[in-house]
């Protein structure tokens, strides 16, 4: 960002008033809120001229939201511009611009609202950048996830694939050895009932 140098105008800002500081100025048409705006006014000059920005900003908008004195809008937009929070400061100078026609400060803040402009245009384009790149990676994350969900959900099948066929050959195995058996034990019948009996006769 540029630099840049301004003093703070005090234009367009009421005069002295004799009368105390809560009491309206009625000879001079003054009301209580420019009172309190000026002082307001004044309060962001010394904060702004000692360096403190945060402060300067505030009572800036104060005596704004005070007085609705549309030369505010320049000292509102030095305050941001010198915190860095460039995008209120282009919106701050170009309403300045917009309601203020003529003004010793026009042309400064005319550069320097084309500086902000280009300073706004690029930081947009590197958070548009930065949002999609962190797009992607959140996609890339996703895509892996679902794909080591995938595998094991693949490598879970394949196991329960070969329980079920070493389980299945275990039945079978089982069934066969009872038909084994089985037989075997049909034919220990048959000779026990002819087989000893006949040597049974042979021995009578």
């Amino acid at each position: 960002m540029l630099a840049f140098t301004a003093t703070v105008s005090a234009q367009d800002v009421p005069t002295e008033t004799t009368e105390p500081p809560n009491t309206p100025n009625v000879d001079d048409g003054v009301p209580e809120a420019d009172e309190i705006g000026r002082a307001e006014f004044l309060r962001g000059r010394r904060a702004y001229d000692s360096g403190d920005y945060e402060t300067a900003l505030d009572a800036f908008e104060r005596a704004l939201e005070l007085t609705s004195r549309p030369a505010l809008y320049y000292n509102v937009g030095l305050a941001l511009d010198r915190l860095r929070r460039d995008a209120e400061a282009l919106r701050a100078y170009e309403q300045y611009l917009e309601l203020v026609a003529e003004s010793d400060e026009r042309a400064t803040v005319e550069a320097r609202v084309l500086a902000l402009r280009r300073a706004v245009d690029e930081e947009r384009e590197r958070t548009s950048a930065a949002a999609a790149a962190a797009e992607a990676e959140r996609e890339r994350l996703l895509r892996e996830e679902r794909e080591r969900v995938l595998g094991q959900t693949a490598a879970k099948r394949r196991r329960t694939g070969i329980i079920v066929g070493v389980a299945g050959a275990v039945v079978v195995g089982v069934v066969v050895a009872v038909v084994i058996v089985a037989t075997r034990g049909g034919s220990n019948l048959e000779q026990g009932d002819f087989g000893p009996a006949s040597r049974a006769l042979v021995s009578w």
